[in-house]
């Protein structure tokens, strides 16, 4: 992953990716500098990659916990839209929309040109999402949804369902969990493309997948960024 330092001004390789404190970290590999790829309010997980994490070996399956004494949420009224945006929210990050605003401040949206269709599940995944609903207080069948999610490149859409859910009630447990989940998962994912220094490039068609595979890493992470930073300050 090439990054532009702001330290020695120079654009390089990144040497590690890390998640600390709700920022996402990348460090130099020609000064060694570290710097924020931005800042996500509120997250929990701690990621870090520090030299090589093989591209092709998918992390490790890590199961987050949810509060044992966190109340059960509410089940969604009967006929209600799981994917409508709460009053007062920006429709694609669901940050808050101050009254008269054109634009979003935080993904920078011109509300006026927001295409519902662009952020839509795929059909099968929107059935997914449906069944999980009427099984939300099951870790395990959010744990399949992400998982489908992540084959189907749509962990941003189901980011932001999450960020819907905690608009409509902030101490969702279990909305909070998949959030975090989201983020651990494509920052693994991107760190994954990470090439340590001093080693050699693939060749041929694997450098090729290796570079598409890194493009789609990281638009999913900034995609991500921008949906889970959409949260309430």
């Amino acid at each position: 992953m090439k990054l532009l330092c702001d330290a020695c001004e120079r654009l390089g390789e990144a040497a590690s990716l890390r998640v600390a404190s709700g920022q996402v970290l990348a460090t130099c590999g020609r000064c060694g500098a570290e710097g924020s790829l931005g800042m996500v309010a509120g997250a929990e997980v701690d990621v870090e990659v520090a030299g090589e994490v093989a591209a092709e070996a998918p992390p490790a399956a890590v199961t987050l916990p949810v509060a044992a004494s966190a109340p059960a949420t509410p089940p969604a009224p009967a006929g209600e839209d799981p994917y409508a945006v709460p009053a007062g929210r920006c429709p694609k990050c669901v940050a808050v929309r101050p009254a008269g605003a054109v634009y979003c401040a935080q993904c920078g949206l011109a509300y006026a040109r927001f295409v519902p269709a662009e952020h839509a599940l795929r059909p099968g995944l929107d059935r997914a999402f449906r069944e999980l609903l009427k099984r939300w207080e099951d870790p395990a069948a959010h744990d399949k949804l992400l998982a489908r999610a992540q084959a189907e490149e749509a962990l941003p859409q189901v980011a932001r369902l999450y960020q819907i859910r905690l608009a409509r009630n902030e101490g969702d447990a279990m909305a909070a969990r998949g959030r975090e989940e989201l983020l651990r998962r494509v920052t693994v994912f991107a760190a994954a493309a990470v090439k340590p220094a001093g080693q050699a490039p693939a060749a041929g068609g694997n450098r090729k997948v290796l570079w598409v595979g890194l493009a789609g890493a990281l638009g999913l992470l900034l995609l991500l960024l921008q949906v889970m930073a959409g949260r309430d300050e």
